[in-house]
């Protein structure tokens, strides 16, 4: 009967220690997580709390662009030129850069 507990609290032993390795591997996740975490939330809050005006936006203030507004949505027309143009200046700002690197690989 001896060698029936001997394994038997081996056995129990074993789980044990597996069980508590298992729980120290899961609450350092959880600590690596809570750092990720703090970190984003630190970055977040680094962030402005206001945006900047669109052009549209700015537009929108004068009398007349104002009253056409009800009409024509002036200000979302200049916001989607400039964001055209943008992504225009970016594209041509961008592609010699990236024929070269097709060209070196």
């Amino acid at each position: 009967m001896s060698l029936a507990r001997l394994v038997d609290w081996l056995w129990f032993a074993f789980q044990s220690l597996s069980i508590l390795i298992h729980n120290v591997i899961v609450r350092v996740f959880n600590k690596l997580i809570e750092g990720v975490a703090a970190a984003g939330d630190l970055a977040i809050q680094s962030l402005p709390t206001y945006t900047a005006p669109t052009p549209g936006q700015l537009i929108d203030g004068i009398g007349f662009i104002s009253a056409l507004n009800w009409v024509l949505p002036i200000g979302f027309f200049i916001d989607c030129m400039t964001m055209f143009i943008f992504g225009y200046l970016a594209f041509n700002a961008s592609a010699p850069i990236l024929r070269w690197t097709r060209l070196i690989r």
